[in-house]
């Protein structure tokens, strides 16, 4: 879906890439109407490779088939996968950004916090919607309230303590699971802090339990 093609072509740089594209399709046309209208939509033109066009490699992935992972302090290519992580207190959970902050992401949160039933006791859980129009979508749903509920604390959408120029950046040493986009040391605006990037799901589930990694038996 397009939620998840916009974070691929965001991370791919960090996947070593200099860009990531996909071709315009009637998936991305049914996406352009619904914000542009039909009749702009229609009107553009998607650009795609030549004909017949050459490529120095392929690289196929079957999505399908990719576990989940983590990303270490303090770079994002120290990754592992989630399982093999060693267990590791979490003190604060960032659900947010371009990378981890659309409806699709917090749905996902979302359902794993009421399963928990909500935020651990000690955990501070900061939600900044990508944008307004998520924000927006989340006010009308019932989301933010639900999230609140559960012990969140709601910031105005943005990059937010992403990049550590507005509020929900962390305190002290305190170790962060976030879904953003980048763990760089200070990073958030906090030198001390410990970053690490997983997914929506497991961040929340990282707020639940106050624990990232180990496998499922050390979580619990």
């Amino acid at each position: 879906d397009m939620d998840d093609r916009i974070v691929l072509a965001n991370m791919a740089v960090e996947a070593g890439a200099k860009a990531g594209l996909f071709t315009c399709d009637d998936r991305t046309r049914s996406y352009l109407a619904a914000s542009l209208g039909k009749e702009a939509a229609d009107a553009l033109t998607g650009v795609d490779a030549d004909e017949g066009a050459l490529y120095s490699r392929t690289i196929t992935i079957d999505l399908a088939t990719v576990e989940p992972m983590v990303a270490l302090p303090h770079r994002v290519d120290n990754v592992m996968a989630l399982a093999a992580a060693p267990a590791t207190a979490i003190g604060m959970v960032y659900l947010g950004t371009c990378t981890g902050g659309r409806v699709k992401d917090y749905r996902e949160a979302l359902a794993v916090l009421r399963e928990g039933g909500g935020v651990g006791a000690g955990i501070r859980l900061v939600v900044t919607p990508a944008s307004e129009p998520v924000r927006a979508e989340m006010q009308a749903s019932g989301m933010l309230r639900e999230f609140e509920s559960l012990g969140a604390e709601i910031h105005p959408p943005g990059c937010g303590a992403c990049c550590g120029t507005c509020a929900g950046t962390p305190v002290g040493d305190v170790h962060v699971a976030s879904t953003a986009n980048r763990n760089f040391k200070g990073r958030m605006g906090n030198a001390a802090a410990q970053i690490f990037l997983a997914s929506p799901a497991e961040c929340a589930r990282a707020a639940v339990t106050g624990v990232l990694g180990g496998g499922p038996k050390e979580r619990a």
